[in-house]
């Protein structure tokens, strides 16, 4: 089993209809082949990425990186990353990936840590089908260590229950809850509780949470103050530490550098921006939880493809990170 101190980089979201058992290797190809072409050496990643003098130290880690473990976390999709499809559709995307993850765990070709995002229990009608999903999947398929179930758009403690009550046959797999209504904050002692001790994170959908503020798309972005409030004031610290970890996982893209090319870039992206917080932060973040990063906002980009599904990728920005660190090194002084 993973260190229950390990927080991922990143976390894949792909849609349900797109995963093979070979998916996380090649995304993890991906990676490297789009860092030797966008980032060759230390100099050329310095010039997109504004890393002034630690590109040498940066460039060497990523390349470490992306060599041994491209892909920490990786889920496979069936709300946004799916869409609504028919229950014919769905329920055979939930037999083929059933069939390819038990192929990949076989193989030993999934990453540390791996889940199913199912559909919201906000209604019953989304329920009854995340529901179908999950047991078609589960009794199918041969799970990986590490196996969780990320449940959206919670609305209410008796959604995390309902959850926690179907996953009783499965006593091994673990939860996580997504925040992405106003709502929810205030209740996030009830979700806890309601997840009797199986929930391993909590994740913030930043854009989602704004847009059901009634904040105009225009002026949604990643620092507005409904963004970086929920979690230091509205997460209390003993509630923190009985979660596991708290990211703000995004749901839209920022602009990305101009010299960086197509989606395949995402996982080289956050490798590098992550790496580079980690080596600015040096040793002055203690991470006895993996909640040490709560403060931190998170990064994500969504690819979209031909198909417009696609991917999301959630890391940590660098100048959160770094001006947490720097907090921390002053007071220790």
């Amino acid at each position: 089993m993973t260190s229950p101190l390990h927080q991922p980089i990143h976390t894949v979201y792909g849609g349900a209809h797109l995963f093979k058992s070979t998916t996380c290797s090649k995304l993890g190809a991906l990676a490297q082949k789009a860092f030797s072409a966008y980032a060759p050496d230390a100099a050329t990643m310095a010039k997109v990425f504004g890393i002034d003098g630690l590109e040498s130290l940066v460039h060497t880690r990523v390349r470490e990186k992306l060599d041994c473990e491209p892909i920490e976390d990786y889920r496979i999709d069936f709300e946004d990353g799916f869409g609504v499809r028919s229950d014919a559709e769905e329920d055979a995307a939930a037999d083929a990936a059933a069939r390819e993850v038990t192929a990949a765990v076989q193989a030993k070709s999934l990453p540390r840590m791996f889940g199913i995002r199912v559909k919201s229990f906000h209604s019953e009608l989304s329920k009854q089908r995340a529901q179908r999903t999950l047991n078609r999947f589960l009794s199918q398929a041969t799970l990986p260590e590490n196996f969780v179930v990320t449940l959206p758009k919670i609305t209410a403690p008796e959604q995390v229950s309902e959850l926690v009550r179907a996953l009783e046959p499965y006593p091994d797999v673990r939860i996580e809850i997504m925040i992405e209504t106003p709502g929810s904050i205030f209740i996030l002692p009830q979700l806890l509780k309601a997840a009797r001790g199986k929930c391993v994170a909590a994740h913030f959908g930043a854009y989602d949470y704004i847009a059901s503020l009634g904040i105009a798309a225009a002026e949604q972005h990643l620092h507005h103050p409904p963004v970086t409030l929920p979690g230091r004031y509205c997460w209390p610290r003993s509630q923190r530490a009985a979660c596991g970890w708290w990211t703000e996982r995004r749901t839209c893209f920022p602009s990305r550098p101009r010299s960086i090319g197509p989606g395949s870039c995402t996982t080289t992206i956050s490798v590098i921006l992550s790496i580079t917080a980690f080596i600015r932060a040096g040793t002055c973040i203690l991470p006895r939880f993996r909640l040490a990063w709560l403060r931190c906002t998170a990064f994500s980009w969504r690819v979209c493809g031909k198909r417009r599904k696609g991917c999301e990728i959630s890391g940590i920005n660098p100048s959160r990170l770094h001006a947490l660190a720097h907090r921390r090194s002053r007071a220790a002084a």
